[in-house]
Formats: structure tokens, sequence, C-alpha cells
């Protein structure tokens, strides 16, 4: 997408982030940020961990597109890139969680194109239900996907949206204590 389109998105991404009460990750690496707020949704057993039920605190991750943007033209892969930042934004989220910098909550949980690089951060990952909001969430995604990513137009996501989660113990084993590097 043109120029002129992320110039209309990235004021729409900074309204949702004051409406949706996102706070940035300190210490992190400056792509991400965070929102805490109760489930809403259908029971969910993860394989190692807790049982999410509605209403429980969860801590949602969203990337800063615009941010990224600048990482992503910096002329490296998507993929390292995004995999480096986003290990930076779980390891100050650890940090903070084990400093007890941030309110209580029972998982990280987030929704993404992108499976395969959740999956390498250590998430446990389901597939969206096919669901008229879900598929406005994925259209979405893609929409962003192309105007932010650099080559976003050549790479169309055939996987579909994920919902992904990993319990505050696993995220705090995982990337706790750790500056910039993970387990994973």
């Amino acid at each position: 997408m043109s120029a002129l389109a992320r110039l209309i998105l990235t004021p729409w991404e900074k309204l949702y982030s004051k409406v949706a009460r996102e706070r940035p990750v300190t210490g992190g690496s400056g792509v991400g940020a965070v929102s805490l707020h109760p489930y809403h949704g259908p029971r969910v057993s993860l394989s190692d961990g807790p049982v999410i039920e509605s209403g429980d605190p969860i801590l949602e991750l969203h990337l800063i597109n615009y941010r990224l943007r600048d990482v992503m033209e910096s002329g490296d892969s998507l993929a390292s890139n995004e995999l480096t930042l986003l290990r930076q934004e779980y390891a100050a989220l650890a940090r903070l969680a084990q400093r007890g910098q941030l309110p209580d909550f029972k998982a990280v949980y987030g929704m993404t194109l992108l499976s395969p690089l959740v999956r390498r951060l250590g998430f446990e990952v389901f597939q969206a239900p096919p669901t008229l909001i879900y598929r406005l969430i994925a259209a979405w995604q893609d929409i962003l996907r192309r105007a932010y990513y650099p080559g976003g137009r050549a790479r169309r996501n055939k996987r579909g949206l994920v919902v992904y989660w990993m319990p505050r113990e696993k995220l705090i084993d995982l990337y706790g204590g750790r500056e910039t590097e993970s387990k994973y």
C-alpha cells in the first residue's frame, strides 16, 4: 500500500491505542503496547497450565505498526526482526511481572496472522473460529500487514487468523531475567 494508506492508518491506530487504554511496554523494544482486561469468551484449557475462564484478567500485546515499519524498512528480514523485537517485548513483560510492576494477569493473549512466529515464541496456538468478528479482525490485520510491512503485498497469509495464549508462569519461566534473550 502507499504512503497515503499509512498516513490514514497511523492516526487510526493511535486512536485505537487510546480507546483500548494500551500502555507502552517499559524496557522493551519500543514496538509493543499492552492492555489488561477481563477475558470475554469461551473457556480455554491450555495444555501447559491454567484454564482461562470468562472474567479472568489477561494481558494483550499489540504491535505498534507505525513504529515497527521503521524497523522493517531497515533492510533485515521480517521474521528475524519481528522475532527479535517480540522476544525483547516478552522479556520486558516477564521482568515487569516478576517485579510486581504489572497488575495480576492469568495469561498473555493475542490474535495474529503470523502463527509460525508465535509458535516459535512459545505460545499455544488455536485456529480462530470462522465467525464474522474473527473474519473482520483477520481482514483488518491483513490491511495493516500490507500497509506497514515491507513487501507486504507479496506475502499473503493462507493459514488465517489464530488466537495465541501463554500462561503468566510460562512467560516468566521462558523470558524472565533476560534482557533480550529467551529460552526460545
